[in-house]
This record gives C-alpha cells, structure tokens and sequence, in this order.
C-alpha cells in the first residue's frame, strides 16, 4: 500500500505542477517497470481527466498495453472466471473469481480477498506448471486424516 500512495503523491506533485512531461515519463517508466495491475490501474486513474493530452495520451496508451499483456499472462484463465458460485442463499460471496499463473509457474486462485496455492484449476482441472509438494496431514493424535474417498 505505501507503493501505491507513493506513485500518487508523485502524479499529485507532477500534475499540480502542470509538468505533462514528468508525467508522461512516470507512465512511461510504470509501464517498462512494474507488473502489479494495482500500480498500473492506478496511474490510469490519477491521469484519466488527462487522457485526450498530447503529452499523456500516448504514456497512458503504453500502460494500457502493458495491462493487457499481464491480464493475458497472469490470467490465463480469464473465461472461466466469470463464473460465479454462492453458497446457499446467497449469503456470502464468490469462493473463486479467477485462477492465474505466476511467472515462476505457480497457479493460484482467489476471489478479490483471499488467495490460495493450487495444484490443479478447479474449473478445467488444468495441472500448475510448478507443483508444490503436498505433506501428509495428520490430526492432533498424529494418526493421518481419513478421506471418505478413501473408505
């Protein structure tokens, strides 16, 4: 979060300044630098009343792109994410919202507020290019969980 405060209060400096210029250049070395949409979104955000500037609009056009090849890199599985699932009732929100992989191979699911680790995509059962290494588990007298799967 102090990233993020940090990038604002430079776009806040810079454009209370009327310096475009700095502007411009802080988009520019966001989009060549950062791979977190948070930072990105934003950039395009403080600047959006800016969009139509002819010093801006081209910076802003680079961060726009830079987004969208990180939706297609990190959320590859970005159809499936538009499903939706409720528990009874619709009392609580969505248990998974979107899957991606990381960089490094790792797939992770999550929902806007929790993210998890997985082995496989729960919607297509696609295996993680990485796989973590699962333990055994063992409940508090040290015998291992029985599955129902397993009776």
């Amino acid at each position: 979060m102090i990233n993020l405060e940090k990038i604002f209060l430079e776009f806040k400096a810079l454009l209370s300044e009327e310096d475009f210029e700095g502007a411009a250049g802080k988009l520019n070395t966001l989009a060549t630098t950062s791979n977190d949409p948070k930072e990105l979104k934003l950039a395009l955000v403080i600047t959006k009343s800016f969009k139509e500037h002819p010093v801006i609009k081209e910076s802003r056009a680079a961060v726009l792109t830079k987004l969208e090849v990180l939706s297609e890199s990190k959320f590859k599985y970005q159809n499936m994410t538009k499903k939706h699932y409720y528990a009874p009732h619709r009392r609580w929100g969505k248990a998974i919202s979107e899957v991606w992989t990381d960089e490094n191979g790792a797939m992770w699911v999550g929902n806007g507020e929790y993210v998890t680790r997985v082995n496989f995509c729960p919607f297509t059962g696609d295996k993680a290019p990485a796989q973590m290494e699962v333990k055994s588990e063992s409940n508090t007298t040290g015998e291992p969980f029985i599955s129902y799967q397993d009776k």
